[in-house]
């Protein structure tokens, strides 16, 4: 497996399946690993968003992906994340 072997399987499988936009709930310092993956979304227009939950640390992306799950069921607009206090970045 080489070295780009992750980004690659997630950038095709974004391919595959048509999706149109992604969020990364990943902490900070793994989300940066994945910087080549996001320069190819940019380059396709494909949407990307980094959350950024506040006092989350390190916090389990099951615990990031509970959060934005239970957010969009509440509310069903992405514009209101930045009214609630977390944030969300292109990547």
């Amino acid at each position: 497996m080489g070295k780009n072997a992750l980004w690659e399987t997630l950038y095709n499988y974004i391919k595959l399946n048509n999706i149109y936009f992604a969020w990364s709930l990943l902490p900070k310092s793994y989300h940066l690993i994945f910087n080549s993956l996001w320069d190819k979304l940019k380059e396709e227009c494909i949407k990307c968003c980094h959350v950024n939950l506040p006092n989350a640390g390190n916090g389990t992306s099951y615990k990031r992906a509970e959060w934005l799950k239970s957010f969009l069921k509440s509310n069903g607009d992405v514009s209101k994340i930045n009214e609630s206090g977390f944030r969300y970045y292109p990547c």
